[in-house]
């Protein structure tokens, strides 16, 4: 791994035999290194001498959206196959919406599994002075869609998160925009209550106001289809506040 990492320490760059009683404890010898071609030959790879700590930690969270992209694509795909079964030997209407409590309970997690991710929930807060290849970041915000003012959900942040706006630039995605309509109807109502500049859901109370009104902003300009799908339950007058009003 290369790039500084502060007074923060990782497990990269230490080599060890297999057959050593005690893996090498020192791992401060392993941080805030730039370059690698005094380890190994580099001319083998085409990394340039480098793999990038935030080149690094940005392929982590892709995955780790990804996996729970697949993942949900799979169970939500799974449990409505199971659905239309069941609808088959009971003799009763084919639906596409989730019927059944079982399959319902399986689409309510899900949804809200995905809705975490894109919203980097319980996201560990990045130590000071990450300092990363200004290479690896040109080339990546190099392929980001932007506003006309030219901010986007891939712009770096580094000081304790690793990007300005916590909404992955993964909800452009194929694999996010192929999940079954059902499912994404219950992400959309997820993410529009988690957004929204008025009683917000809790949930995601670590957005403030301005970092939601970004979002929103971004996602309305570059994602017109997105932001219509978000709109009704960021329209929506919370139970709570009506029954105030009635009182």
């Amino acid at each position: 791994m290369t790039g500084l990492s502060g007074d923060s320490i990782h497990r990269g760059n230490l080599l060890f035999s297999g057959h050593a009683e005690k893996p090498d404890q020192d791992l401060k010898r392993g941080a805030n290194i730039t370059n690698l071609s005094d380890r190994f030959d580099i001319k083998q790879y085409l990394l340039q001498g480098s793999s990038d700590i935030v080149g690094l930690l940005v392929f982590e969270q892709q995955i780790t959206i990804q996996n729970t992209l697949t993942r949900a694509s799979l169970d939500s795909r799974r449990m409505l196959d199971y659905q239309k079964k069941l609808q088959a030997a009971f003799k009763t209407p084919t639906t596409e919406e989730p019927e059944y409590d079982s399959v319902k309970s399986v689409f309510e997690h899900t949804a809200q599994a995905v809705a975490d991710d894109l919203l980097f929930k319980d996201e560990a807060r990045l130590p000071a002075n990450i300092q990363g290849s200004p290479t690896f970041q040109k080339a990546f915000l190099s392929t980001a869609i932007k506003t006309s003012d030219g901010k986007s959900l891939k712009d770096f942040d580094l000081h304790g998160h690793l990007f300005q706006n916590r909404c992955s630039y993964l909800i452009y995605s194929e694999s996010f925009r192929s999940l079954p309509a059902p499912l994404k109807r219950q992400i959309y109502a997820r993410l529009g209550h988690a957004l929204r500049p008025f009683a917000s859901d809790p949930r995601y109370a670590y957005l403030d106001s301005e970092e939601r009104r970004r979002i929103l902003s971004i996602i309305r300009e570059t994602d017109p289809k997105l932001w219509s799908a978000l709109a009704p339950a960021m329209s929506e007058i919370p139970h709570q506040q009506t029954a105030q009003s009635h009182h």
